[in-house]
């Protein structure tokens, strides 16, 4: 994602451009200059935490899920991350269809969604996700991780011509559109999707200047919280 038009399609520095923005080493953690890591009582944004729901899984083992709503935004991927080991899981990896169109149903709600101005034709992108890819990692859809570990065995990557895609620009993810795109996080077309963009990790950080964000991540329980 992130395809700021204008000279500055990379993405301004300190919001993942071609700065020397840090980037994530094979465990998803900040190499280089680190941001704060916040919890859950010193967070500078509101956060509103939902209550977890169980779904068992297609392996038939039962997991729990926690949507996070961040109504002004102001955390990004590697906070989100640390929010979520802070309260006993991980930010949610997803390995199949049915994993993933029930924790979709769990921030569908358009309050979960930023919505970009006129320079982005509107489009919207979601909550962060556990994938991200490690400094080094081959382009496009390879070297992608998740945080738990698990292999990378699944992926639902927005593409061009979905349902309520009225964004002329291609729009086929991943597309590493600053150059320093390694997280994931729902959209990005012009309604709530089920399907994934990549953005930069530093993305939704607090006080940036640069529009945008996300307002939300999804914790995972491997038992009920």
């Amino acid at each position: 994602m992130w395809k700021k038009s204008g000279p500055s399609s990379g993405g301004p520095q300190g919001q993942g451009g071609q700065g020397g923005s840090p980037s994530l080493d094979a465990n998803g953690n900040q190499q280089g200059a680190k941001d704060r890591i916040y919890t859950f009582s010193n967070a500078p944004v509101p956060i509103k935490r939902q209550p977890p729901v169980a779904f068992t899984l297609p392996n038939g083992k039962t997991h729990w899920y926690e949507a996070v709503y961040l109504p002004k935004g102001g955390i990004n991927w590697v906070q989100c991350k640390a929010l979520a080991e802070e309260a006993g899981g991980y930010m949610v990896t997803l390995h199949s269809d049915e994993e993933n169109d029930f924790v979709f149903s769990l921030i569908e709600d358009e309050k979960f969604w930023f919505k970009w101005d006129s320079s982005h034709n509107y489009v919207m992108n979601g909550p962060f996700i556990g994938g991200f890819k490690p400094k080094g990692s081959p382009s496009g859809k390879s070297g992608w991780k998740w945080v738990s570990g698990e292999p990378w065995d699944y992926s639902k990557w927005c593409r061009d011509g979905l349902p309520g895609d009225r964004d002329p620009r291609p729009n086929n993810q991943p597309n590493d559109s600053t150059g320093n795109s390694d997280i994931i996080a729902y959209g990005e077309i012009n309604v709530p999707v089920k399907y994934w963009g990549d953005f930069p990790h530093k993305f939704s950080s607090y006080n940036d200047t640069h529009e945008g964000g996300s307002y939300g991540f999804i914790i995972e329980y491997e038992s009920k919280p």
